[in-house]
């Protein structure tokens, strides 16, 4: 469905909630408010999925922590490990080639990230397209005319291949394949073109 792809994708795509409560403390200590800012916001994710008919367990939870150095402008999201202040050091020396390892740090934000997955597989699609052009038309590619091969999409079946100047026609778009390219169709119903 190309010419409804981006609606289509709204629809299908994962759902994702972010939250975030703000803490500016000092990290060493703050285990018990970070455990506490994580329930709260867990809290809030399992009414909010709720409301949208989705059971809770069936999201995913991704809790982390904005941390930066006493005193920085800027923080870090680090993932909420069993060594924190490691994770941190070890993702400052990443990003910005140094990390104080003595230095105090600041837990800046808590932050809840929930993925609730609607992806389905893809169904295969099934055999018995056409390995003949529907027909054949003379179209223009770089200034001149050339007979391309007109073909409807639901007559391609899985595994067929061809090359350019073609056309692939269906209902709400239309694949244009140019002089010395190539197509084949994946088991899905996929058009992959390989441009030389």
């Amino acid at each position: 469905m190309p010419g409804a792809f981006s609606a289509y994708g709204i629809l299908v795509s994962d759902i994702r909630l972010n939250y975030t409560t703000g803490m500016l403390i000092p990290l060493g200590g703050a285990e018990g408010e970070i455990a506490q800012g994580v329930d709260e916001l867990k809290s809030q994710a399992h009414e909010d999925l709720e409301k949208q008919g989705i059971a809770p367990e069936q999201a995913v939870f991704y809790p982390s922590l904005d941390i930066r150095y006493k005193g920085q402008s800027y923080d870090i999201n680090c993932g909420l490990t069993s060594d924190i202040t490691r994770n941190f050091h070890s993702m400052h020396r990443q990003l910005y080639g140094y990390a104080v390892s003595g230095e105090p740090l600041e837990l800046v934000n808590v932050r809840l990230f929930v993925v609730y997955s609607r992806t389905k597989p893809l169904p295969e699609v099934g055999s018995g397209g056409k390995s003949t052009p529907f027909y054949t038309r003379r179209v223009v590619f770089d200034g001149g005319f050339v007979e391309a091969n007109i073909y409807p999409r639901g007559d391609l079946a899985p595994d067929f291949s061809g090359t350019g100047p073609a056309i692939i026609t269906e209902q709400t778009a239309t694949t244009v394949i140019p002089p010395h390219a190539a197509f084949f169709v994946d088991r899905f119903g996929n058009i992959h073109v390989e441009v030389s």
